[in-house]
C-alpha cells in the first residue's frame, strides 16, 4: 500500500513502472493530508465544499490524473488535536467518496481525540466505522480508546513497527492489549516509512523488520500463528475489499 498522498509527492505514474520492474503490486490513493499543521492541502480544498471535494475524488477514482490507473483506498491525514475547519471537511469529503465508490479510507491520525471526532463525523455522514482505518493508532497510549474505537467498528493501524527497545515494548503491548480484549480482527500491522528525499543520502528504513524480527516477538508475547494470519493476511484483506458500508 503506497500511502503517499497528493500535494506530497504521490505519482501513480512512478507506482506502476516501479510495479512493472519489481513485479510488486503497488496500490495507490486519492485524497488530501490535513496532518503537519495542514501545509500540504492545497488551495482548493479551502474554496471548495465536501461535495465538491468528493467530485474530485470520485473523478480520480475512475482514472487518476485522467490515467487508466485507479486508486485502492482514500488517504486523508488530519492534526493530532481537536479536528480543525478543514480537517473536518477533509473527513467528510472522504466520507461523501466513500459511499460514491467503496474505498476505505485511511488517516493518518494518531491520537484519540481527533479519532473519536472522526468516528461521530463517520456516522453523521451515514458511513459505518468499518470504512474507516485509525492510522499511527500506536501514537496513542491508552488502550481503552483503542478498544473503544475498535467496537465502534474501526479498524486500529499500529503501524509504526521497527527497530529498538523502547518502540517494541509500546507495539508489543498494544497487540497483547488488543488480544486481551478480544479485538485482534480490528487490527493491522505495517513498518510505515516516508518522507525520503531523493537529493539526500540517507538510510532507508529498512521493510522486513517486520517479518524478520517482530513476529517472533508476538508468539513469545503470547499470539498464535493464527492471531498473526488474522492481523497480516485476513484483515487487511476485509477492510481494503471495496465496498460500501453504510452506517
Amino acid at each position: 500500500m503506497e500511502c503517499t498522498p497528493s500535494y506530497i509527492g504521490k505519482d501513480a505514474a512512478l507506482c506502476r513502472r516501479l510495479s512493472d520492474a519489481s513485479g510488486i503490486k503497488l496500490v495507490t490513493n486519492v485524497g488530501y493530508y490535513g496532518a503537519a499543521d495542514d501545509k500540504f492541502v492545497p488551495a482548493c480544498a479551502y474554496d471548495e465544499t465536501p461535495d465538491q471535494l468528493a467530485d474530485r475524488w470520485v473523478k480520480d477514482a475512475e482514472g487518476i490524473d485522467g490515467t487508466d490507473i485507479q486508486p485502492g483506498f482514500i488517504k486523508i491525514g488530519v492534526d493530532r488535536t481537536t479536528l480543525s475547519e478543514i480537517d473536518t471537511k477533509l473527513v467528510r469529503a472522504a466520507a461523501r467518496t466513500h459511499l460514491r465508490t467503496g474505498l476505505v479510507i485511511y488517516s493518518h491520525t494518531g491520537y484519540a481525540t481527533p479519532a473519536m471526532e472522526e468516528i461521530g463525523i463517520l456516522k453523521e455522514e451515514g458511513v459505518h466505522p468499518s470504512a474507516w482505518v485509525w492510522t499511527h493508532a500506536q501514537n496513542e497510549k491508552d488502550n481503552d480508546q483503542h478498544e473503544k474505537a475498535a467496537k465502534e467498528g474501526a479498524w486500529i493501524a499500529f503501524d509504526g513497527v521497527g527497530p529498538g527497545e523502547k518502540k517494541l515494548k509500546r507495539d508489543l503491548t498494544h497487540f497483547t492489549e488488543m488480544k486481551k480484549r478480544g479485538l485482534l480482527g480490528q487490527v493491522h500491522l505495517s513498518h510505515d516509512a516516508g518522507w525520503y528525499r531523493p537529493s539526500e543520502e540517507q538510510k532507508f528504513r529498512p521493510y522486513d523488520f517486520i517479518f524478520k524480527t517482530f513476529l517472533g516477538k508476538l508468539k513469545e508475547a503470547g499470539l498464535t500463528d493464527a492471531d498473526i494470519h488474522q492481523v497480516t493476511v485476513e484483515n487487511p484483506a476485509k477492510a481494503l475489499t471495496v465496498g460500501v458500508r453504510g452506517a
